[in-house]
């Protein structure tokens, strides 16, 4: 689609659409949307939406405003995540293809390794950048260790890592 608007509503699946230049998707609650074209742009997933980016393609741009996007595929640096809604879950089945910054992270919100199991002593650290506008949010759990950008001011005490309820690490953000 190009240059226009898709809303998927509730109970509403959509498994081919593109979103090009100019044209937003929006995914309401009780939406599921497969994304099936690379380099799609414009895409929000409010509360109890869900989006999933399927390995092999890319996603340019993207606003979590309280849903789940689940991304296996590729955000290259440059690119962003909008955390906009309490509630936010990004889901990242394949981290080494997420370079992506992360806004907006805050109360209610997670990040969750989909496809890292759990380990007791994992741990969050975030080191913010010299112009303290962003910086990098270090997961260790002693076997692994995944960066990923935030941007915005953050501490440390900011987050708590788990486990979810399938038993992957999960990172929260502390209120």
């Amino acid at each position: 689609m190009n240059g226009g608007t898709e809303i998927i509503g509730a109970g509403g699946v959509d498994s081919g659409t593109g979103i090009e230049a100019g044209g937003t998707e929006t995914v309401l609650a009780g939406g599921l949307v497969y994304l099936t074209k690379a380099g799609t742009t414009g895409v929000t997933v409010d509360s109890g939406g869900i989006e999933v980016v399927s390995s092999g393609l890319s996603l340019k741009d993207l606003a979590v405003s309280g849903g789940d996007a689940k991304i296996a595929g590729v955000m290259a640096k440059g690119q962003r995540v909008n955390m906009a809604g309490a509630g936010s879950i990004l889901d990242l089945a394949s981290p080494a293809g997420f370079g992506a910054g992360i806004s907006g992270f805050g109360t209610g919100d997670s990040i969750d390794f989909s496809n890292l199991p759990y380990r007791a002593g994992a741990s969050a650290q975030f080191r913010e950048a010299k112009n303290g506008t962003s910086g990098t949010l270090t997961l260790t759990d002693g076997a692994t260790t995944q960066k990923l950008k935030l941007l915005g001011a953050y501490v440390t005490s900011n987050f708590n890592v788990t486990s979810d309820s399938s038993g992957s690490t999960i990172i929260k953000f502390n209120t």
